[in-house]
């Protein structure tokens, strides 16, 4: 899966370009299959054997072709940008490359807050510290 480097993604190709290019062993993990104008378009992260990152690519069925959305990117991004496009826009009928700018959106923000607390880690992650005699509220 290297290759997916050169892939110009948002230009459709035929799903056989898309097996050379792309194929191998691994896993494809779903992200539903009602993408697209017809609601027929099936959005799938493609995983080498244990990766955390992978391809997300769109397939359609009608013209037998894919399209490379994002990559390499986490599964925990895919994930966030696939929730907040479902509670945002719902399930069915959504353009894939509205989950394409979502996952970019995702790629982008912190998991969670920095602080500028200087405290130690338990303390941070607490609001307790019964040893240093911090109290963050």
């Amino acid at each position: 899966m290297a290759e997916h480097d050169q892939t110009p993604q948002g230009q459709w190709m035929s799903a056989a370009r898309f097996e050379q290019l792309h194929g191998g062993s691994g896993v494809d993990r779903d992200y539903g299959m009602r993408w697209g104008p017809r609601g027929d378009q099936r959005v799938s992260l493609r995983l080498a054997l244990g990766a955390e990152q992978g391809l997300l690519y769109a397939y359609d069925p009608l013209w037998d072709e894919c399209q490379v959305l994002a990559g390499p990117v986490a599964v925990a991004t895919v994930d966030a940008a696939f929730d907040e496009v479902l509670t945002r826009e719902g399930p069915h009928g959504m353009p894939v490359e509205v989950l394409a700018t979502a996952v970019e959106r995702a790629a982008t923000v912190r998991p969670w807050p920095v602080t500028d607390v200087d405290a130690p880690l338990d303390v941070i992650l607490t609001g307790k510290a019964e040893t240093t005699g911090l109290e963050l509220g």
